[in-house]
C-alpha cells in the first residue's frame, strides 16, 4: 500500500511538469503570432526585446473619444464652508443734509418782575423831578380810563375785567366746556375740572391759551365782579355805567347761580361739604351743599398774561 502511494505521488508530479511545458511553448507559439502580425518584415521572428516593442507600438496608437456621456444626477450639497473674515472697515460716509427746522414751542408763562434799578442821572433837557411827574400823569390816564370803562374785549373771545385786570371767558354759558350740559352746566367736580381743561379753539378762544391756563373764579373776585347796584344779572355794561346787555360785552349771561371754587369751612360741622355759589340774580354770594347732585353754570377766568 506505501508503494502504490509512492508511485501514484511520482506520476502526478510529471504530469504537473508535462502541463507547464506545453504552457510555456504555447505562450512562445503566440508571441510569435502577434509579432509577425504588428511587423511583418520580422517574418514571425520576435525582436530581441519584443515586448518593448509592443509596447511602443501601442503608444502610437491614435485613440479617437467617443462621444460623451450622459450628464449623472446632480450630487447632494456640500457641508457648509466656515464663515469667511470680516472685511475692512468701510470709510465714513458722508455728513447728511440738515433736517427741517422744528415747530416752535409753546410760549412759556411771563416771568416775575424784575427789581428796581437804582435811579439813573438824566443827562437831558428833563430833570427827574419833572420824569416823575410825567409817571404820575401816566398812572391818573390808565386809572382814568380804567373808571371810564370796566370791561374791555380782547377780541379773541376774553374780556378783561379793567378794575382787576382779570380775564373772564366771554361766553357765559358755554356747552363746548368738557362734562358740561347743553345749557353749559355741571356739579362742582365737574365744573372744575372743565374749567382746567379749556383751551384755544374752545367756546371760541383764539387767544393762544392752553389747558390748565383756566379755572373758576374765587369768591372774592365773584363779589369784586357783580354789580351792587343792577341785576337780573348783576352786571355792568362795557362802560360800566348801565346794566348788562347780550354782546356788551359778555354773551349768554344767565340770571342764575355760578359755582366758585371757594369751599366753605363750616364752623359747627367742619366735615360738612359746602361751596360757595355767585347768584347773579342779586349779586350776593351763598354757601351750598356740594351733594354732587346741584347742577350750576360754569365760568372760567385766568390770569392776565
Amino acid at each position: 500500500m506505501k508503494s502504490n502511494r509512492i508511485r501514484s505521488k511520482g506520476l502526478a508530479g510529471k504530469c504537473v511538469l508535462l502541463i507547464l511545458i506545453l504552457f510555456a511553448f504555447m505562450i512562445l507559439t503566440m508571441g510569435n503570432s502577434f509579432a509577425k502580425n504588428v511587423n511583418p518584415t520580422s517574418e514571425g521572428k520576435v525582436p530581441g526585446k519584443p515586448f518593448q516593442y509592443l509596447q511602443e507600438q501601442i503608444d502610437n496608437i491614435q485613440l479617437t473619444p467617443g462621444p460623451p456621456g450622459p450628464q449623472g444626477p446632480q450630487g447632494e450639497p456640500g457641508p457648509q464652508g466656515i464663515q469667511g473674515i470680516q472685511g475692512i472697515q468701510g470709510d465714513k460716509g458722508d455728513t447728511g443734509a440738515k433736517g427741517d427746522k422744528g415747530d416752535t414751542g409753546e410760549k412759556g408763562d411771563k416771568g416775575d418782575q424784575g427789581l428796581t434799578g437804582a435811579p439813573g442821572e438824566c443827562d437831558c433837557p428833563i430833570t427827574q423831578e419833572q420824569l416823575d411827574e410825567l409817571y404820575d400823569r401816566i398812572e391818573y390816564v390808565e386809572n382814568l380810563v380804567s373808571r371810564l370803562s370796566r370791561f374791555t374785549d380782547m377780541g379773541d373771545g376774553t374780556i378783561r375785567d379793567n378794575e382787576t385786570g382779570l380775564i373772564w371767558l366771554k361766553d357765559a354759558s358755554c356747552s363746548e366746556l368738557s362734562g358740561v350740559s347743553t345749557t353749559g352746566q355741571a356739579n362742582w367736580e365737574t365744573a372744575i375740572a372743565a374749567a382746567a381743561a379749556l383751551e384755544d379753539g374752545t367756546c371760541g378762544l383764539t387767544d393762544g391759551s392752553v389747558e390748565g391756563k383756566w379755572r373758576l373764579p374765587t369768591a372774592p373776585e365773584w363779589e369784586v365782579f357783580m354789580s351792587a347796584i343792577y341785576d337780573h344779572p348783576a352786571l355792568v355794561n362795557t362802560v360800566g355805567d348801565a346794566k348788562w346787555s347780550e354782546g356788551d360785552a359778555f354773551a349768554g349771561v344767565e340770571s342764575s347761580l355760578y359755582w366758585s371754587s371757594t369751599a366753605y369751612e363750616n364752623p359747627v360741622d367742619p366735615y360738612e361739604n359746602r361751596v360757595f355759589v355767585a347768584t347773579m340774580i342779586f349779586g350776593d354770594m351763598y354757601n351750598y351743599v356740594n351733594d354732587g347732585v346741584a347742577w350750576y353754570y360754569v365760568w372760567p377766568v385766568r390770569s392776565d398774561n
